[in-house]
């Protein structure tokens, strides 16, 4: 819990001087759905001011520090006054932490990596700013204002009743390891992989339906309407639709790949323009829209049925996967084992080690675990 504590710190901190990233932010908003005692720290934080905090961390060593604040919490713990000291080392953790944020030249990784957050669980962020952390599995009913969402073993659907109406975003953000399904007010099915940030409105207002995939993967099956024309809006432009199903692949920088199924779509880059036949996709990259291409459904789709296939695949790539579905990083001690190129199938909800030994049996690298770090040589 202390530990807990001092990264809300942490966070909190970066937050007050405005060096909060992205994905900090999110974490961030977890801590307050989950930590009764968020804003109470909050206030803690932006009493100290900036200043004072440098004076400080030139005076002490913080690794001592956050030791002797450590030792104390653990005495406390023996004498059942774990409450009265976490109330009196508030502003000593807040110090401590001032240090180590202050001072980019230390040592800090070791302390970071080991420290999880809060929830690692998928997450719905409101168009007014509430986060609320979704279950992974079982039942769970969500309420916003007028609107019931339910959501059953990652499957996010609209209660009885109209949604609400309102130009809002929501954002449903989905962690690595994980995958998850909503179907829209219109109902039209999305499906999204591992580490997708998603945005869509509770209602479709006007003569359009417009949802925003800002990173990841998702798949559309999309209710047929052809006065209500659907669009999704991608980092590298719009895909426009009728009634069809599609893939948008979003999960490199700068680089978008939409893969048509069936029906028809428009795909977008700058002033340039493609439409898709089913079985065809389209890359925007960099500015550029290349011609369609045909694609192989099978390897492209298989992520909904928790399989991801590597063909002639570098082991640098093989690293992005295990990181997306596993939350794994690979270390490569050989860089020439980097360029290696390998197939295989990984499955996302099978053991990781059962795809290492497959990797193994090869003899083109060799995959083995220490200090419970995931190697390749």
């Amino acid at each position: 819990m202390m530990k807990d504590n001092l990264r809300l710190y942490e966070l909190l901190l970066k937050q007050h001087y405005g060096e909060l990233i992205p994905d900090e932010e999110e974490e961030l908003k977890a801590f307050e759905a989950l930590n009764p005692r968020f804003h109470e720290y909050q206030a803690e934080v932006q009493r100290v001011p900036k200043e004072e905090a440098v004076a400080f961390s030139s005076s002490i060593d913080s690794d001592a520090e956050l030791q002797k604040i450590f030792r104390r919490v653990a005495k406390m713990k023996q004498r059942g006054r774990v409450r009265k000291i976490l109330a009196g080392t508030a502003a000593v953790a807040a110090a401590a932490m001032l240090v180590i944020f202050l001072r980019p030249e230390r040592e800090v990784s070791v302390y970071q990596a080991s420290t999880p957050p809060p929830y690692s669980g998928a997450t719905l962020t409101l168009a007014n700013g509430e986060l609320i952390a979704m279950k992974d599995t079982g039942h769970q009913t969500v309420l916003a204002g007028s609107t019931a969402l339910n959501n059953t073993n990652r499957s996010l659907t609209f209660g009885d009743g109209q949604p609400e109406a309102g130009n809002g975003l929501n954002t449903l953000t989905v962690p690595a390891k994980l995958d998850f399904q909503i179907e829209l007010a219109d109902g039209t099915k999305v499906w999204l992989n591992s580490t997708t940030r998603f945005r869509f409105p509770f209602h479709f207002n006007g003569e359009t339906r417009e949802v925003y995939i800002d990173k990841g993967e998702a798949y559309f099956q999309v209710a047929q309407n052809a006065n209500k024309p659907f669009t999704v809006h991608t980092p590298s432009g719009p895909v426009k639709v009728l009634g069809t199903e599609f893939n948008v692949n979003a999960y490199a920088e700068e680089k978008v790949i939409t893969s048509l199924v069936s029906g028809k779509v428009a795909v977008s880059n700058g002033a340039r323009t493609i439409e898709l036949a089913p079985g065809t996709e389209a890359v925007a990259q960099s500015g550029e829209l290349t011609r369609n291409r045909d694609f192989d459904m099978t390897n492209t789709l298989s992520w909904r049925e928790g399989i991801h296939y590597f063909n002639n695949t570098t082991i640098t790539e093989v690293g992005v996967m295990l990181k997306r579905w596993f939350d794994v990083d690979l270390v490569i001690d050989n860089p020439h084992a980097a360029g290696i190129e390998i197939r295989g199938k990984l499955f996302r909800n099978q053991p990781l080690d059962n795809f290492i030994t497959q990797i193994n049996d090869t003899r083109l690298v060799t995959f083995y675990w220490q200090n419970n770090e995931l190697h390749c040589r």
